[in-house]
């Protein structure tokens, strides 16, 4: 079983260990924008803890949807050649081409893998500002993104969504935008990047702290199953 925070890390490590991560870590640009999987992401590429809480924009809290405040959130995280750098994002990002990653996470995943990014923006947010140069140049588009939220249809909930087409909200409206660029790395694909084992989702939720929670069915070689079994006994909050 992993409760959410866990797979959260679980996610984090697999992104960290991809190889066109290790390749930008090393020679270009990683940009790693806020979200609340991806404040793991950046512990784990960084090597130290940040302020995850204050790492995210968009999020549900309270059976709302919510945004945080611009003067509490940390801002994108960019990191050139291993070091993290002050610089303003919208010049990173006139920079990047297709050697260099930017990390961005997803509100929704379906059976199929379509993912979906929650706009809170009337221009698109995020991902409506980078989703043209990074496809356009090729730019590595990596989302992570926990099977927590997994729904039947992004394209059907992306056709019901809109800002002004919203009567009613509790709190934020929304539009949701299908995103078919990037890889999409959930804890099936984390369990075969660390471990090299297949994994299937085969039961959701639980009670008080594993609330969320996903029961993952592992099978591999021996060894990978218990290597598995090692890396998620071992996964910090």
């Amino acid at each position: 079983m992993l409760k959410t925070r866990k797979a959260k890390r679980l996610i984090a490590k697999a992104v960290a260990n991809l190889p066109e991560v290790k390749k930008a870590l090393e020679e270009g640009y990683i940009v790693i924008n806020p979200g609340s999987t991806n404040g793991y992401v950046a512990e784990e590429i960084l090597g130290r803890e940040i302020e995850k809480d204050r790492f995210v924009i968009g999020y549900i809290e309270n059976g709302k949807l919510c945004i945080s405040p611009a003067e509490r959130r940390l801002p994108p995280i960019i990191i050139y050649k291993g070091k993290q750098i002050d610089e303003p994002y919208d010049s990173v990002l006139d920079k990047l081409g297709k050697n260099d990653v930017i990390i961005k996470g997803a509100n929704a995943i379906d059976f199929e893998g379509n993912v979906g990014i929650m706009l809170g923006n009337k221009v698109g947010g995020t991902i409506g500002k980078i989703i043209g140069p990074v496809v356009s140049r090729g730019v590595k588009l990596i989302i992570p993104v926990g099977l927590e939220k997994l729904i039947p249809s992004v394209k059907l909930a992306s056709s019901v969504l809109g800002i002004e087409e919203l009567d009613y909200s509790d709190g934020l409206k929304i539009g949701l935008m299908p995103v078919a660029y990037g890889k999409v790395i959930t804890e099936i694909e984390a369990f075969f990047i660390l471990a090299n084992v297949e994994a299937f989702l085969v039961a959701k939720g639980g009670l008080n702290d594993s609330q969320g929670a996903s029961i993952i069915a592992v099978w591999g070689e021996d060894k990978d199953v218990d290597r598995a079994i090692e890396i998620v006994n071992n996964l910090k909050e």
